[in-house]
Formats: structure tokens, sequence, C-alpha cells
């Protein structure tokens, strides 16, 4: 496999892999604007009538307190869900094929290196090489 190879390769699986990420982030921000929007619908009716209902036994500063208490809860269990990261198989997967192109990629380029620096070696010895025979038959005219 060439060095283009091998970087074209691992280009291609690494834009892969994050359009696969990409687009799980996108799902999850739109699940939590639709996890929000119908919260917030919810919230509007469904406070009311909470607050009704335990308004005769817990008093209007208690009410007001389970109504806020109940909506810090429902924030903290979304605010989890919205952070956690995805499981993927493909995503894992992605993962270990990215890792291993640029693996194979740096072996290429580092080989290639390699056939470089031992062609300027050829190179460099034989134009010294070149420049000795010319000063040897200068010597001899």
């Amino acid at each position: 496999m060439t060095t283009v190879e091998s970087a074209r390769i691992y280009a291609r699986i690494a834009l892969l892999r994050r359009r696969v990420l990409l687009q799980l982030a996108l799902r999850r921000v739109l699940a939590g604007l639709i996890a929000a929007a119908a919260a917030l619908v919810a919230a509007g009716f469904g406070t009311r009538v909470v607050y009704l209902a335990l308004l005769p036994r817990l008093g209007e500063l208690g009410a007001t307190a389970a109504v806020g208490g109940g909506y810090l809860l429902i924030a903290l269990i979304f605010g989890v869900l919205a952070l956690r990261e995805p499981a993927s198989p493909e995503l894992k997967a992605l993962d270990l094929m990215e890792a291993e192109a640029k693996q194979k990629a740096v072996l290429a380029v580092n080989g290639l290196g390699m056939r470089a620096d031992g062609l300027t070696r050829s190179v460099l010895t034989g134009l010294s090489l070149f420049n000795l025979l010319r000063r040897l038959l200068r010597r001899g005219d």
C-alpha cells in the first residue's frame, strides 16, 4: 500500500467517523429540544393543577416549593440525559479503523522518509565522487 493510498484511506475513515459523530450529536440536540418544548407545555398545564392540589395541604409557600422542587428534579434528569455520551458499536468500530489507518499512514510516511534519506545520501555520495574525480583529472593536467 502506498503512502498516498494510506493517507486517502485514513482521511475517508476519519471523515466517516466524524459524520457519524455529527449525526449522533444532532439527534441528541433534537431530542433535547423536543423534550424541552414538551416539558414547557406540560409545565404550563401541570403547574396550575399541582399547585392547586397542594395549596390546601401545604399552604402557598409549601405548594410553591414543592412545584419548584419537581421542576428542578425534571431539569436534572434531562440534563444528565443530554450530556451522556452515546454508546455505539459503529462508533467504536470506526474509532478502531481510524487508529489502524492512521498507524499504517504513519508507517508509510516513515518508510518514504527513509527512502528519501537513502536517495539523498546516494546523490551526495555521487556528487562527492564526481568532485573527487574532477580534482584528480585537473591535477593530472
